[in-house]
Protein backbone atom coordinates (compact mmCIF):
# COMPACT_ATOMS: atom_id res chain seq x y z
CA UNK A 1 0.00 0.00 0.00
CA UNK A 2 0.72 3.57 -0.71
CA UNK A 3 2.03 5.86 2.08
CA UNK A 4 -0.82 8.60 3.00
CA UNK A 5 0.06 12.03 1.62
CA UNK A 6 0.12 14.74 4.14
CA UNK A 7 1.08 18.63 3.39
CA UNK A 8 1.56 21.28 5.83
CA UNK A 9 3.01 24.51 7.04
CA UNK A 10 3.55 27.16 9.60
CA UNK A 11 2.14 30.66 9.90
CA UNK A 12 1.78 33.28 12.39
CA UNK A 13 -1.02 34.74 10.67
CA UNK A 14 -3.85 32.45 8.92
CA UNK A 15 -6.60 32.60 11.20
CA UNK A 16 -8.51 35.34 8.66
CA UNK A 17 -7.36 33.07 6.33
CA UNK A 18 -9.50 29.80 7.91
CA UNK A 19 -13.01 29.58 5.70
CA UNK A 20 -11.06 29.46 2.18
CA UNK A 21 -8.38 27.17 3.58
CA UNK A 22 -11.22 25.23 4.09
CA UNK A 23 -13.70 25.81 1.62
CA UNK A 24 -11.22 26.30 -1.50
CA UNK A 25 -8.11 23.83 -0.56
CA UNK A 26 -9.48 21.44 1.48
CA UNK A 27 -6.73 22.54 4.19
CA UNK A 28 -7.87 22.38 8.38
CA UNK A 29 -5.84 24.99 10.71
CA UNK A 30 -4.82 23.83 14.25
CA UNK A 31 -3.68 27.09 16.27
CA UNK A 32 -0.45 26.39 18.01
CA UNK A 33 -0.41 28.11 21.98
CA UNK A 34 2.63 30.31 22.59
CA UNK A 35 5.53 29.36 23.75
CA UNK A 36 5.62 32.38 26.06
CA UNK A 37 2.57 34.40 27.30
CA UNK A 38 1.84 37.51 25.13
CA UNK A 39 2.60 40.82 26.51
CA UNK A 40 1.95 43.04 23.69
CA UNK A 41 -0.27 46.24 24.31
CA UNK A 42 -2.39 47.94 21.94
CA UNK A 43 -3.39 51.50 21.45
CA UNK A 44 -6.22 52.65 20.49
CA UNK A 45 -6.44 53.06 16.42
CA UNK A 46 -6.73 56.59 15.05
CA UNK A 47 -8.29 57.83 11.75
CA UNK A 48 -6.33 60.78 10.10
CA UNK A 49 -8.30 62.23 7.29
CA UNK A 50 -5.66 62.15 5.34
CA UNK A 51 -2.42 60.47 4.76
CA UNK A 52 -0.30 63.89 4.57
CA UNK A 53 -1.70 64.78 7.92
CA UNK A 54 -0.59 61.31 9.16
CA UNK A 55 3.01 61.92 7.92
CA UNK A 56 3.29 64.81 9.33
CA UNK A 57 2.25 63.50 13.11
CA UNK A 58 4.49 60.56 13.06
CA UNK A 59 7.45 62.53 13.79
CA UNK A 60 6.33 64.19 17.01
CA UNK A 61 5.14 60.77 18.46
CA UNK A 62 8.81 58.92 17.37
CA UNK A 63 10.32 61.88 19.50
CA UNK A 64 8.08 61.13 22.48
CA UNK A 65 8.60 57.69 22.25
CA UNK A 66 11.85 58.14 21.77
CA UNK A 67 12.37 60.33 24.66
CA UNK A 68 11.22 57.24 27.56
CA UNK A 69 14.55 55.11 25.65
CA UNK A 70 12.29 52.77 23.51
CA UNK A 71 13.19 51.60 20.49
CA UNK A 72 10.30 52.61 17.94
CA UNK A 73 9.11 50.64 14.17
CA UNK A 74 7.51 52.86 11.70
CA UNK A 75 5.77 50.13 9.07
CA UNK A 76 4.82 51.90 5.90
CA UNK A 77 3.14 51.01 2.47
CA UNK A 78 6.24 51.29 0.07
CA UNK A 79 9.39 52.12 -0.52
CA UNK A 80 8.68 56.07 -1.47
CA UNK A 81 6.06 56.50 1.67
CA UNK A 82 9.68 55.01 3.31
CA UNK A 83 11.73 57.87 2.06
CA UNK A 84 9.44 60.84 2.15
CA UNK A 85 9.17 59.73 5.98
CA UNK A 86 12.80 59.16 5.96
CA UNK A 87 13.23 63.18 5.01
CA UNK A 88 10.44 63.86 7.82
CA UNK A 89 12.61 62.44 10.44
CA UNK A 90 15.97 64.26 9.58
CA UNK A 91 14.40 67.55 9.21
CA UNK A 92 13.17 66.99 12.59
CA UNK A 93 16.68 65.82 13.96
CA UNK A 94 15.67 62.27 14.17
CA UNK A 95 18.37 59.35 13.47
CA UNK A 96 17.15 57.02 12.48
CA UNK A 97 17.28 53.28 9.89
CA UNK A 98 15.66 52.06 6.77
CA UNK A 99 14.18 48.81 6.13
CA UNK A 100 12.93 48.72 2.29
CA UNK A 101 13.46 45.29 1.06
CA UNK A 102 16.22 46.40 -1.51
CA UNK A 103 19.20 45.93 0.41
CA UNK A 104 19.25 42.31 1.60
CA UNK A 105 22.86 42.48 2.73
CA UNK A 106 22.46 44.97 5.35
CA UNK A 107 18.77 44.27 6.46
CA UNK A 108 20.03 42.07 8.86
CA UNK A 109 22.14 44.52 10.39
CA UNK A 110 19.29 46.96 10.78
CA UNK A 111 17.12 44.42 12.15
CA UNK A 112 19.70 43.44 14.80
CA UNK A 113 19.95 47.00 15.99
CA UNK A 114 16.11 47.76 15.71
CA UNK A 115 14.90 46.87 19.37
CA UNK A 116 18.19 48.94 20.85
CA UNK A 117 16.94 51.58 23.51
CA UNK A 118 16.33 54.98 21.21
CA UNK A 119 16.60 53.46 18.02
CA UNK A 120 14.24 54.12 15.25
CA UNK A 121 13.26 52.17 12.42
CA UNK A 122 11.38 53.00 9.07
CA UNK A 123 10.26 49.72 7.36
CA UNK A 124 8.20 48.86 4.23
CA UNK A 125 5.38 45.95 4.40
CA UNK A 126 7.94 43.60 2.88
CA UNK A 127 10.86 44.04 4.60
CA UNK A 128 12.44 42.32 7.54
CA UNK A 129 9.11 40.04 8.25
CA UNK A 130 9.42 37.24 10.59
CA UNK A 131 12.86 38.53 12.29
CA UNK A 132 12.91 38.68 15.93
CA UNK A 133 13.79 42.47 17.01
CA UNK A 134 15.59 41.56 19.95
CA UNK A 135 15.80 44.18 22.99
CA UNK A 136 18.72 45.84 24.28
CA UNK A 137 19.96 46.40 27.64
CA UNK A 138 17.21 47.93 30.11
CA UNK A 139 14.69 48.41 26.95
CA UNK A 140 12.20 46.02 28.49
CA UNK A 141 12.19 47.64 31.76
CA UNK A 142 10.85 51.07 29.58
CA UNK A 143 8.09 48.51 27.76
CA UNK A 144 9.89 47.24 24.83
CA UNK A 145 9.53 47.75 21.32
CA UNK A 146 7.00 49.92 20.04
CA UNK A 147 5.57 49.53 16.38
CA UNK A 148 3.61 52.25 14.57
CA UNK A 149 1.58 50.70 11.75
CA UNK A 150 1.17 53.14 9.25
CA UNK A 151 0.04 50.86 6.48
CA UNK A 152 -3.24 50.88 4.87
CA UNK A 153 -3.88 46.91 4.35
CA UNK A 154 -6.18 45.47 2.49
CA UNK A 155 -6.04 42.19 4.62
CA UNK A 156 -5.82 42.22 8.69
CA UNK A 157 -3.08 39.54 8.35
CA UNK A 158 -1.32 42.18 6.89
CA UNK A 159 -1.90 44.83 9.53
CA UNK A 160 -0.72 41.21 12.53
CA UNK A 161 2.49 41.13 10.60
CA UNK A 162 3.37 44.49 11.03
CA UNK A 163 2.25 44.73 14.76
CA UNK A 164 3.44 41.81 15.45
CA UNK A 165 7.17 42.57 15.13
CA UNK A 166 6.82 44.04 18.51
CA UNK A 167 6.35 41.74 22.03
CA UNK A 168 7.80 38.83 20.47
CA UNK A 169 8.88 35.60 22.24
CA UNK A 170 7.24 36.55 25.10
CA UNK A 171 8.90 40.32 25.66
CA UNK A 172 6.92 43.99 26.45
CA UNK A 173 6.10 45.33 23.54
CA UNK A 174 3.48 47.69 22.27
CA UNK A 175 1.83 48.95 18.90
CA UNK A 176 -0.58 51.08 17.32
CA UNK A 177 -2.17 51.50 13.84
CA UNK A 178 -2.89 54.97 12.00
CA UNK A 179 -5.52 54.85 9.43
CA UNK A 180 -5.56 57.73 6.25
CA UNK A 181 -9.11 58.07 5.06
CA UNK A 182 -7.98 58.54 1.55
CA UNK A 183 -6.30 55.45 1.16
CA UNK A 184 -7.88 53.02 -1.53
CA UNK A 185 -8.92 50.73 0.88
CA UNK A 186 -11.18 53.09 3.02
CA UNK A 187 -12.31 54.66 -0.28
CA UNK A 188 -13.96 51.37 -1.47
CA UNK A 189 -16.18 51.79 1.05
CA UNK A 190 -17.97 54.50 -1.23
CA UNK A 191 -20.15 57.28 0.18
CA UNK A 192 -20.74 55.90 3.89
CA UNK A 193 -17.70 56.20 4.68
CA UNK A 194 -17.22 59.72 3.45
CA UNK A 195 -19.50 60.50 5.85
CA UNK A 196 -16.82 60.18 8.08
CA UNK A 197 -14.65 63.04 6.65
CA UNK A 198 -17.14 65.20 8.05
CA UNK A 199 -16.15 64.51 11.81
CA UNK A 200 -14.13 67.37 13.49
CA UNK A 201 -10.79 67.18 13.17
CA UNK A 202 -8.30 68.11 16.04
CA UNK A 203 -4.63 69.99 15.65
CA UNK A 204 -3.08 66.65 13.84
CA UNK A 205 -5.53 66.01 11.55
CA UNK A 206 -7.15 62.90 13.69
CA UNK A 207 -10.82 62.45 12.69
CA UNK A 208 -12.82 62.33 16.00
CA UNK A 209 -14.19 59.12 15.40
CA UNK A 210 -14.16 56.52 18.20
CA UNK A 211 -11.48 53.82 18.12
CA UNK A 212 -14.23 50.86 18.15
CA UNK A 213 -15.83 52.68 15.35
CA UNK A 214 -12.61 52.60 13.41
CA UNK A 215 -11.62 49.14 14.21
CA UNK A 216 -15.07 48.01 12.96
CA UNK A 217 -14.74 49.90 9.70
CA UNK A 218 -11.47 48.68 9.07
CA UNK A 219 -12.18 45.16 9.70
CA UNK A 220 -15.62 45.27 7.37
CA UNK A 221 -13.87 47.11 4.53
CA UNK A 222 -10.94 44.40 4.95
CA UNK A 223 -13.24 41.34 4.89
CA UNK A 224 -15.05 43.60 2.14
CA UNK A 225 -11.68 43.08 0.21
CA UNK A 226 -10.94 39.46 1.29
CA UNK A 227 -13.75 37.56 -0.09
CA UNK A 228 -13.36 39.72 -3.29
CA UNK A 229 -9.81 38.20 -3.63
CA UNK A 230 -10.96 34.62 -2.37
CA UNK A 231 -13.48 34.72 -5.31
CA UNK A 232 -10.86 35.36 -7.89
CA UNK A 233 -8.03 33.01 -5.94
CA UNK A 234 -10.72 30.38 -6.79
CA UNK A 235 -11.79 30.68 -9.97
CA UNK A 236 -8.35 31.05 -10.77
CA UNK A 237 -7.68 27.54 -9.02
CA UNK A 238 -10.46 26.17 -11.20
CA UNK A 239 -9.57 27.56 -14.33
CA UNK A 240 -6.32 25.91 -13.36
CA UNK A 241 -7.83 22.34 -12.71
CA UNK A 242 -9.87 22.73 -15.51
CA UNK A 243 -6.42 23.39 -17.85
CA UNK A 244 -4.61 19.99 -16.43
CA UNK A 245 -7.61 17.55 -17.06
CA UNK A 246 -7.52 19.25 -20.70
CA UNK A 247 -3.87 18.85 -20.71
CA UNK A 248 -4.21 15.17 -19.20
CA UNK A 249 -6.34 14.55 -21.98
CA UNK A 250 -4.62 15.39 -24.85
CA UNK A 251 -1.80 13.66 -23.39
CA UNK A 252 -3.54 10.53 -22.96
CA UNK A 253 -4.44 10.10 -26.39
CA UNK A 254 -1.79 12.12 -28.28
Amino acid sequence: SFPTRRSSDLSGTLAECRAELRAVYGRQIVAVPLRRPGLRQLAPPRLFATGQARAEAIPARVQALVAQGRPVLVGVDTVAEAQALSVRLNAAGIDHQRLDARHDADEAAVVAMAGQAGTVTVATRMAGRGTDIELGAGVAERGGLHVLCCQDNASARLDRQCIGRAARQGDPGSAEVWHALDASIWQSGGASVGLLRRRQQDAQGVLSVPAAVVLAWSRRLQRAHQAQEMQRRRRLLEQDRTWQKQLAFIHLHA
